[in-house]
């Protein structure tokens, strides 16, 4: 283009013939190495010079790199584009694409098992509970806790108070998962079983914290190194200790 702003008034400027001239772009096309700015179309104003020849108004300012964004504007090549033990996101994804990753190596969710017992305990769905039974909702409350941080819960039926059954119990949930969550059955009570049944499935590591209510919380490892936890049947202890002892 030939001539130039004088007087910050306006003039109009031709196309000059012997260089390259503004040519028409689209949102996203790539500028020619001889350009660095944009101008809308609806601030140009074509016209006619005084000469003949075709010029066009400029109806805006036009500073460098206006209406441009540079290459590496959205990821840079030295810039961490996630950290690891991140949870994706739906725009985390955009972001990897972004920068060239067609396939990251994430983590599997971990599979979480989680089993009720108690020989007076009924399902919700169970219509009225029967003199000296309460219904059983913890495991409904804590597989929606591990669901929130990550985890993929898997709701046991109910197992009544017998050390074989509950046994049964963690050694199949055990096969397949890599947490097992035995509601109830923790404390020092003659139907106590959870202790037991970790120590002979493994190592128990812990029977008790400093932590009231909840107190009697267990951890344990099954022989295959699967993580195994119990805690208290209240609804009090029990979401007390899970937000303490479970999350992942």
């Amino acid at each position: 283009m030939i001539g130039e702003q004088e007087g910050g008034g306006e003039r109009a400027v031709a196309f000059d013939p012997c260089s390259p001239s503004p040519p028409p772009t689209n949102t996203g096309h790539p500028l020619p190495a001889w350009a660095n700015a944009v101008v809308m179309i609806e601030h140009v104003q074509p016209v006619t010079l005084d000469d003949g020849r075709a010029g066009i108004e400029l109806r805006a300012a036009l500073p460098p790199w206006h209406h441009v964004r540079a290459m590496g504007e959205d990821m840079v090549a030295t810039e961490l584009v996630l950290p690891a033990n991140h949870r994706l996101r739906p725009v985390d994804l955009g972001a990897l694409a972004g920068a060239g990753h067609a396939t990251v190596r994430v983590i599997r969710r971990p599979r979480v098992a989680i089993i009720p017992t108690g020989s007076e305990l009924v399902p919700a769905d169970a219509g009225e509970p029967p003199p000296g039974h309460i219904i059983e909702y913890n495991s409904l409350v804590l597989a929606a806790q591990v669901e929130s941080w990550g985890g993929a819960a898997t709701r046991w039926p109910i197992v009544a108070d017998d050390f074989d059954a509950i046994r049964a119990a963690v050694a199949e949930a055990a096969a397949d998962h890599d947490l097992v969550l035995l509601n109830a059955g923790s404390s020092a009570g003659s139907e106590d079983y959870t202790a037991h049944v970790v120590q002979s499935l493994g190592r128990l590591l812990v029977h008790g914290v400093a932590v009231r209510p909840g107190h009697p919380v267990i951890l344990g490892v099954t022989s295959g190194e699967g993580g195994g936890r119990g805690g208290g049947g209240g609804p009090t202890p029990h979401g007390r200790t899970n937000d303490r002892s479970t999350p992942f």
